[in-house]
């Protein structure tokens, strides 16, 4: 019997490099795309989420409409007024900014998107999770390794959207939720990259798993009404 330890000990750690490595991206997206209710996504046919955003001591409240395949209306509120919209539309896409720095005064009249990037939002009519269906959305993922994220284990990955501008994504590796990501973007500092923890998972009764709280450097958002399927109006769509 003692002639079996160290052939016995070989095959279990064999075994176990085997566990590893077949943790596969493909393996850690499908696992997340279970964990946040999978196909159920694909039946929610409407989602209207009404967001609390604090940043730079303001509070900004933002209305997202969103009905498959018909359009999504993005609208900007402060102390209970609008502030403008984003429309887009299989067809056309509208802007109306009544509070930075560009907006015009005097102008309350939405400004009309270029078709190209109207055709670049079009995503934006899928009210599903970015990562549901990834593969048929144009995402890529690779498996970068693992690292503690608040002190919990994820995997990491680098996923990359049909802009080609990578993203770095943490997984909680018992959970499988979305924790972080880290992009970079444009600003006109120059490029930086920002970090985004997601906390606060809450499942619906449609089966679906939103995390409804999200922070980084620059803003707290947190998502304070979900309506699910219900009849929105078309001409919410409209400028």
């Amino acid at each position: 019997m003692k002639a079996l330890k160290l052939p016995l000990l070989a095959f279990i750690i064999l075994l176990g490099s085997l566990g590893v490595s077949a943790q596969t991206a493909e393996e850690i997206m499908t696992r997340h795309q279970a964990a946040i209710g999978g196909d159920a996504w694909n039946k929610i046919n409407s989602m209207k989420t009404t967001i609390k955003m604090v940043a730079a001591g303001q509070e900004v409240g933002v209305i997202e409409t969103v009905v498959r395949g018909k359009g999504v209306r993005s609208e900007i509120t402060m102390g209970g007024l609008s502030q403008g919209y984003e429309i887009v539309t299989p067809t056309g896409g509208w802007n109306l900014d009544l509070m930075t720095p560009d907006a015009k005064p005097g102008i309350t009249k939405p400004t009309a998107m270029p078709a190209e990037r109207v055709k670049e939002l079009q995503d934006q009519l899928d009210p599903s999770d970015d990562y549901i269906n990834y593969k048929e959305k144009g995402f890529k993922a690779e498996l970068s390794g693992k690292e503690a994220v608040n002190g919990t284990e994820c995997y990491k990955l680098k996923i990359t959207g049909k802009s080609g501008i990578p993203k770095t994504v943490y997984f909680d590796a018992t959970t499988y939720y979305k924790v972080r990501d880290i992009e970079r973007v444009e600003t006109a500092q120059g490029a930086m990259d920002i970090a985004t923890t997601f906390s606060d998972f809450k499942r619906f009764p449609e089966g679906i798993v939103l995390a409804m709280k999200a922070k980084n450097d620059y803003q707290d958002i947190t998502i304070t009404d979900v309506e699910l399927n219900k009849t929105i109006d078309d001409n919410v769509f409209k400028p």
